[in-house]
């Protein structure tokens, strides 16, 4: 009503000044009619037909602003009306009035809250909503999730995920976030344990993750508690099972286990005694052990690592006796076995010992040996005879050779002598004068013999088997350089043929 009649009278005013002089005003914005929420407008008013135009403006007829071509706000709605009245003075006469602007005001738009459930397991899916409408869903992490366009979650990944709906307007863009996760199967680490156990010893498997469960594929071998301890049962192969369940799915980890005993091995088999150069075979029931000598420098063993029917080789090297052990070893301990060996050398028998090396025939000569339990005999028998107790008889003119022989389980070693059966005044040879004045050195010889007291005519060298080894004439000096180590008989002659020196000498 208002309106209405500040109207008539300006269109009265009008009419009473029309003969005179058109008074006229027109109002702009400074943006366009449809703006944001809060967008600042300043509305600009021109004014004709006036000297000096004063200013109302309106808004939706109620008096805002001052009195100025320009009024600014912020605060404008949707279908606010702008006018400006034009007057004669401030609070005066309306002279005119602007023609009315009308506007449309936006907001942000709000993209509303997200419902649904915030958690699917991996390739499967499930609807989120909103009460909003024509706006757009995205996945902040594609690779652990999808969306369709109408809120279609599908997990691809296990891991976390954010999904945005998103509604734009020319006032700008309101999102709405649902973080989202994306499960899969329950991730296990390896078992981690011994790849061993022994039967009777406790030992523990252990997995990172808990809240699992524990089993083994076969309890004749091993069984297992709640918290994987393991007891093995029975030697053999077992496999222990972790498994961990989750709304989406199981997982199992497998860990194969070799269950093991103490080894034990069996007394040794074979011969206890073996001859110096010689070899025996010992062996034991258990395999994959072994072999050691507690001194390799009396008896050596080879063939191992080894045991069973092949066992080992034993070879003798010296006299003495050695303790041979075989040792079996597992991841469940170590077991051994000792046998000792004897190795026997060949008798030692000591040098034939008298004083003279010759006997008339019919008479006797006694040989003497220290060394005890052997037997005596003869080379050829025809020249000498010898009894048990190495009493020496002649029979014919010749040399033979008597020997002492000792025997044992390792074989048998004889000392020779040579005797002389020998008497001149029988054969109507040349007597034997025996000169104590003649010396033979050095006595034991390497190189060379001397002789002194005497200008030899003639040197002989026999062996222990009565063979000549060396013969010289006119010297008193003979090379025995040559000769092999041993005992050998010189033999001096003079001039007149006779044996003037008889003497035993050692090469060394």
């Amino acid at each position: 009503m208002y309106r209405l009649l500040r109207f008539s009278l300006f269109s009265i005013a009008l009419c009473a000044f029309a003969a005179v002089k058109a008074q006229t005003i027109s109002i702009s914005p400074s943006t366009s009619t449809t703006i944001c929420s809060g967008t600042m407008v300043t509305f600009s008013a021109t004014a004709s037909g006036v000297g000096t135009p004063h200013y109302q403006w309106l808004k939706n007829s109620v008096h805002v602003g001052v009195d100025s071509n320009h009024f600014s706000t912020t605060s404008l709605s949707t279908s606010d009306v702008i006018m400006c009245e034009l007057l004669s003075a401030p609070g005066g006469t309306i002279l005119a009035l602007s023609g009315p602007i009308v506007m449309t005001v936006e907001t942000l738009p709000a993209a509303g809250a997200i419902t649904g459930s915030s958690s699917l397991c991996t390739g499967t899916t499930t609807t989120l909503s909103v009460a909003s409408t024509g706006g757009v869903w995205a996945s902040r992490r594609p690779f652990v999730a999808t969306v369709s366009s109408v809120g279609v979650v599908s997990g691809s990944t296990a891991g976390l995920d954010t999904i945005t709906y998103t509604v734009t307007n020319s006032c700008g863009t309101g999102s709405a976030i649902f973080p989202i996760t994306v499960n899969g199967t329950p991730a296990l680490p390896p078992i981690t344990g011994p790849a061993t156990i022994c039967v009777g010893v406790p030992s523990t498997f252990v997995d990172t993750v808990s809240g699992g469960t524990w089993s083994v594929s076969d309890t004749a071998f091993a069984t297992i508690t709640s918290a994987g301890v393991v007891t093995p049962i029975a030697p053999g192969t077992d496999t222990i099972f972790y498994k961990l369940s989750n709304g989406c799915g199981t997982t199992t980890r497998r860990r194969p286990v070799n269950i093991a005993i103490p080894p034990t091995v069996t007394p040794i088999t074979g011969a206890s005694t073996v001859c110096v150069n010689d070899t025996i075979h010992v062996a034991d029931g258990a395999t994959g052990g072994f072999w050691r000598s507690s001194n390799n420098a009396i008896a050596a063993i080879g063939g191992g690592p080894g045991g069973g029917p092949g066992g080992a080789v034993l070879r003798g090297i010296s006299g003495g006796s050695v303790t041979i052990t075989y040792t079996v070893t597992n991841a469940c301990g170590a077991d051994s076995t000792t046998k000792t060996v004897t190795v026997n050398a060949l008798p030692v028998v000591y040098p034939i010992y008298s004083s003279q090396d010759s006997v008339c025939q019919g008479s006797v000569l006694t040989l003497i040996e220290f060394t005890t339990g052997g037997t005596w005999s003869t080379k050829y028998g025809t020249f000498a005879s010898v009894d048990g107790s190495g009493n020496v008889t002649g029979i014919t003119a010749g040399i033979d050779t008597i020997f002492y022989s000792v025997t044992n389980s390792c074989g048998t070693v004889s000392q020779p002598f040579p005797v002389y059966v020998y008497c001149p005044a029988r054969l109507g040879t040349p007597s034997v004068l025996l000169n104590n004045k003649i010396t033979i050195y050095p006595n034991p010889a390497t190189d060379v013999i001397n002789i002194d007291g005497i200008a030899p005519a003639a040197v002989q060298i026999v062996n222990m088997y009565g063979q000549t080894v060396r013969a010289e004439t006119n010297t008193n000096n003979v090379s025995i350089g040559s000769l092999p180590q041993g005992m050998y008989f010189v033999n001096v002659f003079d001039q007149n043929g006779n044996t003037v020196c008889r003497q035993s000498v050692v090469k060394r």
